[in-house]
């Protein structure tokens, strides 16, 4: 929660320094590279190491450069181009970590439950982190107005270190097994031909592309709109931003009530295009 927190506060601190949407959107831009670009080989890293571990150290890592930037930025007196450059290389890291850590989090969890539970397990994992965003991004525009961009980037960091140790006390109830028997080469050849030879991961593949797209102008757009077109302050920046997490919540809770699987993919199709044409 607390990075979605820091999120929406990043941004309206950019749109307010800046009050530049292109700068805005290289700077989103940047935190996306290291998916954009090491994406495809995250699944076979994971696979190979612990995920344990994966999740421990990309969170202390996230909490050690979030707080070496907050002691740069309050101690050292910089030009807004420095500063920017500061943060830019700081979202480039946590994009780094993120990455690392929402796909070990997600492999781990056939790990911590068990079989018969894996589908409610990852449904409630979802909306967990989704019902995080509606709370977190309605706090963050209240913590931006109230004590800026520093305190919260601090905060941020803090709490990385403090969920870090709290990961290290998780056991699974089977053993995190890694795979290197073949080499990474074979992995993922492995890997694409299973996408390509399953139509569903193909259209869910095609489909997360198109909402990923679509979102992405969503934190670029929105922030000027609102306040450059319809003369409103942030807080309904935020407000949208929740609108839009409760709109996936609710796709979540009727996926749980249908239990036939082609009805259940259906309605993940439906909800997906549903919100891709209302963008």
């Amino acid at each position: 929660m607390g990075s979605n927190i820091y999120l929406v506060v990043l941004v309206l601190w950019m749109k307010q320094v800046y009050e530049s949407p292109k700068t805005l959107s290289n700077l989103l831009a940047i935190g996306n590279l290291p998916i954009v670009f090491f994406g495809m080989f995250l699944g076979l890293l994971i696979d190979r190491y612990s995920k344990k571990k994966i999740i421990l150290w990309s969170d202390f890592a996230s909490g050690f450069v979030l707080l070496v930037a907050y002691l740069i930025l309050r101690h050292v007196s910089l030009s807004l181009d420095a500063q920017y450059i500061v943060i830019a290389f700081l979202t480039f890291l946590l994009g780094a970590t993120s990455c690392l850590f929402e796909s070990a989090s997600a492999a781990i969890l056939p790990f911590l439950v068990e079989k018969k539970d894996l589908a409610q397990a990852n449904a409630l994992h979802m909306s967990t982190d989704r019902i995080g965003s509606v709370v977190a991004q309605m706090l963050g525009g209240f913590f931006f107005s109230l004590f800026g961009l520093l305190p919260v980037m601090l905060a941020n960091g803090i709490s990385f270190v403090f969920s870090a140790v709290s990961e290290a006390l998780i056991e699974p109830i089977r053993l995190d097994q890694r795979s290197k028997e073949q080499s990474p080469f074979q992995d993922f050849k492995e890997g694409f031909q299973h996408i390509f030879s399953s139509k569903g991961l193909k259209e869910y593949t095609a489909l997360s592309m198109i909402l990923n797209f679509s979102v992405a102008f969503s934190w670029v757009t929105f922030p000027f709109y609102v306040e450059d077109y319809l003369g409103k302050n942030e807080i309904w920046f935020v407000y949208i931003l929740a609108l839009q997490s409760l709109g996936i919540i609710e796709s979540l809770r009727i996926h749980l009530l249908l239990r036939n699987k082609k009805m259940q993919w259906g309605i993940i199709k439906t909800y997906t295009l549903d919100f891709v044409s209302l963008r």
